[in-house]
């Protein structure tokens, strides 16, 4: 249903309304006082068969009251409304009707029509105006100690424990009655308790508990009509009351028993259900500004509104938000304002010259950069913006005039809380990018042992957050969260974070050094050897399995964890077994194994493994030789001085050997020459100094197939002059016996 078109009157007025009012109840709907004895004067309760009743009501004179009473009508708190038991009989609460008991002292009901009365009702926010109400005698109630006023229910225990029945009543409502005034006369009893309900409200009384003392008092009860009265038993004793109806001359104006919050529920549940209303909702985001600024750093959340009005609104809008399923967060608006240049600029303006309201940034309860997709460009209608009296603007952030200096445009950033419902199509809340440079500021210096609250939220919301990135964009966020899981010793924690940032994938997101800290700080449980494996399982480089197997191993030699070394043992040896399966990318693993095997290692183990498989000369073969070059100070060679050497003079042999004389590519479905490679070559031998050696081996190649007439079109030249500017470039002009040799071969 299109709510928007139900009514023209926008929900921003209601709110206004209600916020201008005041958030707090003004009055309870019920109100206890008690007076001294003393205080009151006797009002001489008399029956046509007792006679007169004293004070204070003795036993005597109760058991006398409830000879002539019948048995009044409750419902127990416990039963359903609308079930049989609505309107039930019981027993321990007695009434005798109005027109059997007279009040004879003319002084009692003077006290009560000008003292008791008039500051009951100035309590309940119900002040009297004279001559306008009437306390109208409805009857004479008793209470007495009765066993019916408990329940037996069988507990856990199979035991039989007491339960006391309430009794409840709803306080009848008319055109001219204003509630019901409760007259509790001196006399002896325990327990008893009064209290008074309007939908989720209690209104506990504030009367005496001492048994002695309610023998020396009277207490004067008022109480709105349509309010609830809940009645606990009397346990010992009896309690003797007058009961009055309050009315009024029928032209009394009775404030409303809701309060600010059911107000607000009433006013916003038809926006959550999607039902007919007499106020038009936002189809997006409902906006109120607060009405003092605030700093958004860091530390802002709901706790920076302590100790303000804004604490009370957020508070019921949150109680409201959670029973009719709302959104609510804090939004940094912008509000650009367009005022004549003749006014003073003092922070103040009427809707109609708010020219644009947009939200800058959005906020959860915790202070949280939070993102709303489909959010139009921010913008929020200015129908759909509340903004209350008082409000405490600060100076504008930037001011601009108009081209013809007529008007000045001032904008204005101020807090304000933004709702929506759960049902809204369309608008859904997602971390912000800006949380890890939040995160950052809030959990980085954080040296507390537990985590606070926001702390928890900010890691969840981080951990949320990184489940939806790439690894290269988590690998700060996941070191953040291993500093925070290990801070607060939770191993739980560092798991669920290490599988949001894709740990169990990539090495490269803690390096190997990260698992190595959770083991030292949380021991060699399952579920890091879990992660260590699915890492190992799933990772693509060769290198970052072998240094996380040997960085742990390293640990597990040093601290004598057995199972650990074990472990890492067998997974070595499932790696090394890889070495008959190589890739290019595999290059930097097999110098890491250099550097560790040495020379003796990489000539009788690694070497045999290369040339047993194809490997292609470009991506492989080539980048292989460079990095035997480039890291031949650090392959230990006690055992075999010249392995290094050795090695890349046999891959040279190897790869002249598998390379064919003139090497040709295809392009598309055409073949043709492809001299690249053949500079890719020379070029790497020049680099490591085995450029002689190549010349000889591929211009002799060369020849012997130009000879045989073996060369793809259109001629052998291009190689020949490929080969010729490389070494000429590489000797800077100076003779070169190479060149001379190559020349010599291909002539």
């Amino acid at each position: 249903m299109d709510l928007a078109s139900a009514s023209p009157v926008p929900i921003k007025y209601g709110l206004q309304s209600l916020l201008s009012t005041g958030l707090g109840r003004s009055f309870p709907l019920a109100v206890g006082t008690s007076y001294e004895k003393e205080e009151v004067p006797d009002p001489e309760i008399a029956l046509a068969e007792l006679g007169t009743i004293r004070i204070p009501v003795d036993e005597a004179d109760a058991l006398a009251l409830i000879s002539s009473a019948t048995v009044k009508a409750h419902r127990p708190v416990n039963e359903t409304p609308g079930s049989p038991s609505e309107s039930l009989n019981i027993p321990g609460i007695w009434e005798i009707p109005a027109d059997k008991v007279s009040v004879s002292n003319s002084v009692f009901l003077d006290w009560l029509q000008d003292v008791g009365g008039p500051e009951s009702l100035d309590c309940i926010g119900a002040s009297e105006q004279s001559g306008r109400v009437q306390y109208v005698l409805k009857g004479l109630v008793i209470h007495e100690a009765s066993q019916y006023a408990f329940s037996f229910v069988p507990s856990t225990s199979l035991l039989l424990t007491k339960q006391k029945r309430l009794a409840r009543r709803t306080i009848q409502t008319s055109s001219n009655k204003l509630g019901e005034l409760v007259v509790i006369l001196p006399c002896s009893y325990t327990d008893g308790n009064i209290t008074h309900a309007h939908l989720d409200e209690d209104f506990p009384l504030d009367l005496t508990q001492d048994c002695n003392r309610r023998k020396q008092t009277f207490s004067v009860i008022s109480a709105h009509a349509g309010v609830v009265e809940i009645v606990s038993p009397v346990t010992t004793g009896f309690r003797v009351s007058l009961l009055y109806d309050i009315l009024h001359d029928g032209s009394w104006l009775l404030p409303s028993l809701l309060s600010p919050k059911q107000r607000l529920i009433r006013l916003l549940s038809p926006w959550a259900s999607q039902v007919v209303s007499t106020w038009s909702y936002p189809h997006g985001v409902l906006g109120c500004l607060l009405k003092h600024s605030y700093t958004h750093s860091a530390a802002f959340d709901s706790s920076s509104l302590a100790g303000t009005s804004d604490e009370l609104l957020f508070k019921l809008f949150c109680i409201v938000a959670r029973e009719l399923g709302f959104h609510i967060f804090f939004g940094q608006i912008e509000l650009l304002v367009r005022s004549e240049v003749a006014r003073e600029l003092n922070r103040q303006f009427w809707d109609s010259e708010i020219e644009k309201a947009s939200i800058a940034t959005i906020f959860d309860v915790n202070g949280i950069p939070v993102a709303v997709e489909e959010l139009e460009q921010g913008l929020i209608q200015q129908e759909n913006l509340v903004i209350q009296d008082g409000i405490q603007l600060e100076p504008a952030i930037s001011v601009t005039y108009s081209a013809e200096k007529t008007h000045i445009f001032s904008m204005y950033r101020h807090t304000g809380l933004l709702l929506w419902p759960h049902s809204t199509k369309g608008l859904s809340v997602k971390a912000a990018d800006k949380i890890v440079e939040y995160a950052q500021e809030v959990l980085e210096d954080s040296q507390t042992m537990t985590p606070s609250r926001k702390e928890k939220v900010l890691f969840n919301a981080l951990l949320g957050w990184c489940k939806s990135q790439d690894s290269d964009a988590v690998v700060l966020p996941a070191r953040l969260l291993q500093k925070c899981s290990r801070q607060w010793w939770d191993p739980e924690l560092f798991f669920r974070a290490a599988l949001a940032c894709g740990c169990d994938k990539s090495i490269a997101v803690l390096g190997p050094e990260g698992y190595v800290s959770a083991y030292l700080e949380f021991g060699w449980l399952n579920s890091i050897r879990n992660l260590c494996e699915a890492a190992l399982i799933n990772d693509n480089s060769k290198l970052r399995k072998w240094c996380l197997i040997v960085c742990l191993w390293e640990k597990a030699m040093l601290y004598g964890d057995l199972q650990l070394e074990a472990w890492c043992e067998g997974h070595q040896s499932r790696l090394l077994s890889s070495l008959a399966e190589l890739q290019p990318s595999d290059i930097p693993w097999l110098m890491s194994l250099c550097m560790s095997g040495g020379g003796k290692y990489l000539r009788n183990v690694i070497y045999p493994h290369l040339v047993s498989q194809w490997l292609p000369i470009e991506a492989f073969w080539i980048p292989f030789m460079r990095g035997l070059h480039e890291h031949r100070a650090r392959i230990p060679y006690l055992e075999d001085p010249k392995a290094v050497y050795d090695v890349i003079e046999l891959a040279i042999q190897h790869v002249t050997a598998c390379l064919s004389p003139f090497p040709t590519k295809f392009v598309g479905d055409e073949e043709v020459q492809d001299v690249n490679i053949v500079a890719e070559l020379m070029c790497c031998c020049l680099e490591i100094d085995h450029g002689t050696s190549i010349c000889v081996a591929l211009t002799s190649k060369m020849h012997d197939a130009a000879a045989r007439g073996e060369w793809p079109k259109p001629s052998p030249w291009p190689y020949y002059d490929v080969m010729v500017d490389i070494i000429r470039k590489h000797y800077a002009g100076e003779p070169c016996q190479s060149c001379a040799d190559s020349h010599g071969n291909f002539l």
